[in-house]
């Protein structure tokens, strides 16, 4: 799952690390790309602001963070949690943050349900749509709906 901020996309890649693209010509920024971090595994990502981005980890979850939106920072990580069934979540597949009340939306394909994440523990919130087979989910702001797909599409206020 990749994101966009500023006139870049960052997408994650299991075994380049996070690759970031030029928007206006789909060309590879390698000088980027040394200062995001140098991950392995990488599933998805999220911006919850201009300096802090959450990634997604076939094994972890994970907030970095930059001191300014100077895009010469390099990002530093503040916060990890390992995936564990007692943490509630295992293999993180799709993620979606919602800016006003700085909550992310984690679609756990592993106890397919979604779990609701404080952006600044990463701590679960709750859970919700256990044994729905949930495939993506995204989140419309304007409108307050959550929505989620597999057959079909499930909205959430």
């Amino acid at each position: 799952m990749a994101a966009i901020m500023g006139d870049h996309v960052y997408i994650p890649d299991k075994k380049l690390g996070v690759v970031v693209l030029n928007l206006s010509n789909g060309a590879r920024n390698e000088v980027m790309e040394q200062l995001v971090p140098q991950i392995e595994d990488g599933i998805g990502i999220v911006f919850a602001s201009e300096t802090e981005m959450i990634l997604s980890r076939s094994g972890s979850l994970e907030l970095w963070t930059r001191p300014s939106y100077d895009i010469s920072e390099k990002w530093s990580l503040q916060v990890k949690r390992e995936a564990a069934k007692e943490r509630g979540y295992l293999f993180l597949f799709n993620m979606a943050y919602e800016r006003s009340s700085e909550l992310l939306y984690v679609l756990d394909c592993d106890i397919m349900r979604v779990s609701v994440i404080g952006k600044n523990t990463l701590d679960i919130i709750k859970t919700f749509g256990e044994d729905l087979n949930l495939t993506s989910i995204c989140i419309d702001e304007e409108k307050g709906h959550l929505y989620c797909c597999y057959n079909n599409i499930v909205i959430y206020n």
